[in-house]
């Protein structure tokens, strides 16, 4: 039986960081939605963080990317300095965010 490259591919902290670096800015908006998904109820309404549990936001980029995070819910899109601000915070979170796309 063979496997086709989908089947088999595992998503890394390297392809993660290459997508994030691309054009493409609906990569950082979906990264930033699904490390936010990952913060805890109450780390969201106090827009911090709170439990130390390698999930989410770190407690420097959750005032930051939380915000970001419920401007993107409402509809909104990244524009302007956002864009560069994001990527640069998000690049951190690489090995996470491949964990998220894997499954995990």
């Amino acid at each position: 039986m063979t496997m086709t490259m989908t089947q088999t591919q595992q998503w890394t902290g390297e392809r993660i960081r290459g997508s994030l670096q691309g054009n493409d800015i609906r990569w950082l908006e979906r990264a930033v939605k699904a490390l936010y998904k990952r913060q805890t109820e109450q780390e969201k309404a106090i827009e911090g963080t709170v439990v130390l549990n390698e999930k989410g936001f770190t407690a420097v980029d959750a005032p930051y990317l939380t915000y970001v995070a419920k401007y993107l819910e409402r509809g909104n899109h990244l524009s302007g300095k956002h864009i560069q601000e994001v990527r640069r915070r998000l690049l951190k979170y690489s090995n996470q965010l491949a964990r998220i796309a894997n499954g995990g």
